[in-house]
């Protein structure tokens, strides 16, 4: 299975995730406009494979329209990020404790109201997310190593309890990458979801990807098409023959 954005969604639906607004400028200081992804979605637009973001006045995004029923409210606290699915799921959320820097110190993540997880975050000078650490009841601790290369994540390992290690490697353009969002179109940590308080972002969009998470290294390679902000308004994903296409939208001021 590729382990797409809107994949990845989909089988975290229970386990609630999401989305702040990007910076303005956050990779490119001297850009005059930013923009909010206010949609995602696969090739043949269904309730099952698009997301739609609203935001508040901050730019802050305050509820997920995501695939199928479940949906996500996020609250930001003084110290605390909590993400709850919506009634009837309401027992399922994630709070992110947050260091000084905003920056995520660790996060515990409930199901129907019991802690399901919880995980640890360390950070490189720099800010990168350089090592998680997961404590579950059910298979113990897992950890992920997160290795970068000209402000780019180079390669992800993950150190399961079983003693499986499965990991990834990635190629990038010199495109400039202009939200945190396009950090989702490969792989992250522990096959989750880039999120801003997670430290920094890719640098440059990815070119392609190998991983054995699914049991299969042959690269995914990706090709963009932008809008003349430069912002990707489409991309594509080749795999062992097949194409996907996948397109964003946005609000831009």
């Amino acid at each position: 299975m590729k382990i797409t954005l809107i994949t990845a969604l989909i089988l975290l639906l229970l386990i609630p995730v999401a989305f702040i607004g990007c910076t303005k400028g956050e990779n490119d200081p001297k850009t005059s406009k930013y923009c909010l992804v206010t949609k995602w979605y696969a090739q043949g637009d269904t309730s099952q494979t698009s997301t739609k973001f609203s935001y508040d006045i901050q730019d802050r995004l305050i509820f997920w329209d995501g695939p199928g029923p479940v949906d996500n409210t996020i609250e930001y606290g003084n110290k605390s990020i909590t993400i709850r699915a919506v009634a009837p799921y309401s027992g399922n959320y994630s709070i992110y404790y947050l260091n000084d820097d905003t920056t995520t110190n660790y996060s515990v993540t409930y199901n129907g109201g019991i802690v399901l997880d919880s995980t640890l975050y360390f950070y490189d000078a720099s800010k990168f997310l350089i090592k998680s650490v997961r404590y579950t009841d059910a298979f113990g601790k897992d950890s992920v190593i997160m290795t970068y290369s000209n402000e780019n994540l180079a390669k992800i390992v993950i150190y399961n309890s079983n003693g499986t290690a499965p990991q990834a490697t990635f190629d990038y353009y010199t495109d400039s990458s202009k939200s945190w969002v396009y950090q989702n179109i490969g792989p992250y940590n522990n096959n989750g979801l880039y999120l801003p308080w997670l430290g920094r972002s890719n640098k440059n969009l990815i070119k392609s990807y190998s991983s054995d998470f699914n049991g299969n290294p042959e690269p995914i390679t990706i090709t963009y098409q932008k809008n003349t902000d430069g912002y990707v308004t489409k991309y594509i994903m080749n795999f062992m023959g097949t194409s996907d296409n996948h397109f964003l939208e946005y609000k831009c001021k």
